[in-house]
């Protein structure tokens, strides 16, 4: 099987409205041991949908059950959906977002998809070299000043992390992003 889920939209036709998980009990989909990718979105069509809760790249015990190239593809045209949790209050979900483990890539967004919100994700399980978030879907893309590119989420820079103090069982992240205003 190439895909898990598919979200595909032809042209002149709408995919809108679709929830693929969730964070109630049993809304979660085990998505794996796929030849491409665990979901997959395509078509300018693909628009307002939510993807959240679900396990991706491993089996409901979260042992490895990797898809062949990626946890969730996005190419030729997506854009206004949601790859992971709406809102994070602490108290919510068992699962917030996707747990995404055991890709070689995460998240990768092709070319012509913008406006697509990666929130709240985990990742993890993958020994070596592993790329969470592919903006382009062709590798790693290096920081640069200003970030006035165009391309998927245009091209956003990696964050920059300046500080992770503890208080007790709470961490702060303190980071930058060298980006336009």
């Amino acid at each position: 099987v190439g895909f898990g889920v598919v979200l595909f939209a032809a042209p002149g036709v709408m995919v809108t409205g679709n929830q693929i998980g969730g964070a109630g009990a049993g809304a979660a989909n085990v998505i794996g041991h796929n030849t491409s990718a665990g979901i997959g979105a395509e078509g300018p069509g693909v628009v307002g949908n939510v993807i959240d809760g679900n396990l991706i790249g491993v089996d409901a015990d979260a042992e490895p059950a990797p898809n062949g190239q990626v946890g969730i593809l996005f190419r030729n045209g997506p854009s206004g959906n949601q790859i992971g949790a709406l809102d994070l209050d602490g108290e919510s979900t068992e699962f917030p977002g996707n747990y995404i483990a055991f890709q070689p890539l995460g998240v990768a967004l092709g070319d012509f998809t913008g406006g697509n919100d990666v929130t709240y994700n985990t990742f993890g399980g993958q020994p070596g070299a592993y790329l969470p978030v592919d903006l382009g879907a062709n590798g790693p893309t290096a920081n640069d000043a200003g970030d006035f590119d165009e391309g998927p989420n245009r091209v956003q820079n990696t964050p920059e992390i300046l500080a992770t103090p503890v208080d007790g069982n709470r961490v702060t992240v303190h980071y930058r992003v060298d980006t336009a205003a």
